[in-house]
């Protein structure tokens, strides 16, 4: 799950190979049916959208989009307006989007630094079906003080021209900071709803994910491959299902420089997702000076296969040598499975001496389903 330079595009390194080889190997047979998502948690319905709308958009004077558009513009997201939407958001700090679908192309919508994008209730980004293996329909890259309030994106996965790759992301940031997504509303990506990552040895830092749904996308809802400081809470990550991880939030670094420092995931609610609800693949980290430090807090995953994954294996070609071993803390509390075939999963050759593993369960008088070795895993 890396990014390369040039047009940093994605390729996949040895983890990604790595761990969905692993995956595919040892996950229990079952197909995959798309569920409504029901039973939703109060910390994620209580959020009032449009008073918060209300609230930011009476804060700042922000420039309607919809004038940037051609004359005889059309509102149900036929026509290509990339451009357009591109120079409005190229040219306005406080930007209001169009209160309509608009149609975008595989170039995608780059964010500038000191950005804010508002989203009317009727605005939606739909992706122009597209043949490349990579897209990110919102690319936040090497960018500061970035807002984006209830976008709502739309990939491409039903008609996508072909069957390559698995890196189409609805919005992508990476070496960003000061960056807050808040009620997102992503679907049907060819790959990630969100991918939040690194360039250059630069760690995403202090990115706030909050509220929303993410839903239906190939690979991952979130995944996370390097971040210090990272706050995800009252969120939906759905029916993730197509090509492995197939998990709601995957944390997955790619190399052992990169970062899982103070991230911390809050009221989260993981509904039908192919594989886990939550995975923690930690494999790369092994040999690198960083510990990790990441805590989920109030998490309840309802059929998924596996609520809570976790994944500490050293390579073969390192196991000989002497290497940092992956140190720090995965506090993991208040945490519930429902109707999964495992509630908490260590997948096999996993080694989690130097991680300080702890687990709470929400709720206690209820059975907790393990897999794999529980050694020095405190549970409550």
């Amino acid at each position: 799950m890396k990014m390369r330079k040039g047009k940093l595009n994605f390729y996949v390194t040895w983890c990604v190979y790595f761990c969905t080889f692993f995956i595919a190997k040892t996950s229990f047979a079952q197909t995959f049916s798309y569920k409504k998502i029901g039973n939703i948690p109060s910390f994620v319905q209580n959020y009032d959208e449009l008073k918060q709308f209300n609230i930011l958009k009476s804060s700042n004077v922000y420039v309607d989009a919809t004038t940037y558009l051609p004359k005889q513009f059309v509102k149900n997201g036929s026509v290509d307006y990339t451009s357009y939407i591109q120079k409005a958001i190229d040219e306005n700090s406080y930007l209001l989007m169009p209160n309509f679908p608009i149609l975008i192309n595989d170039k995608g919508l780059e964010i500038k630094s000191n950005r804010n994008i508002l989203f009317n209730r009727g605005s939606i980004i739909y992706l122009k079906p597209s043949s490349k293996p990579n897209y990110e329909i919102i690319r936040i890259h090497s960018k500061k003080n970035v807002k984006i309030f209830s976008a709502k994106v739309v990939g491409d996965r039903t008609k996508h021209l072909n069957k390559k790759g698995e890196w189409g992301m609805g919005i992508s940031i990476i070496s960003s900071s000061n960056v807050k997504v808040i009620n997102a509303n992503i679907r049907d990506c060819w790959g990630d709803g969100i991918y939040l990552g690194e360039s250059n040895g630069i760690a995403s830092h202090n990115i706030t994910i909050s509220n929303g749904i993410i839903d239906n996308n190939r690979r991952n809802g979130i995944s996370v491959i390097s971040a210090d400081g990272l706050y995800i809470s009252n969120i939906i990550l759905s029916n993730t299902n197509g090509t492995n991880p197939q998990a709601g939030i995957d944390l997955e670094p790619n190399r052992n420089d990169n970062k899982l420092i103070n991230i911390n995931m809050k009221n989260i609610y993981t509904f039908n997702n192919f594989h886990q609800g939550v995975f923690f693949c930690l494999n790369n980290l092994n040999g690198g000076n960083n510990n990790t430090s990441i805590r989920l807090e109030n998490h309840i995953d309802r059929g998924g296969t596996v609520a809570i994954g976790i994944m500490n294996v050293v390579p073969a070609n390192k196991r000989a040598r002497s290497f940092n071993k992956l140190g720090g803390y995965l506090e993991l509390i208040n945490v519930e499975g429902i109707n999964n075939k495992i509630n908490f999963r260590v997948f096999d050759k996993s080694n989690l001496e130097g991680l300080k593993v702890s687990i709470k369960k929400k709720n206690k008088a209820l059975g907790f389903k393990t897999s794999g070795s529980l050694n020095g895993i405190v549970i409550d």
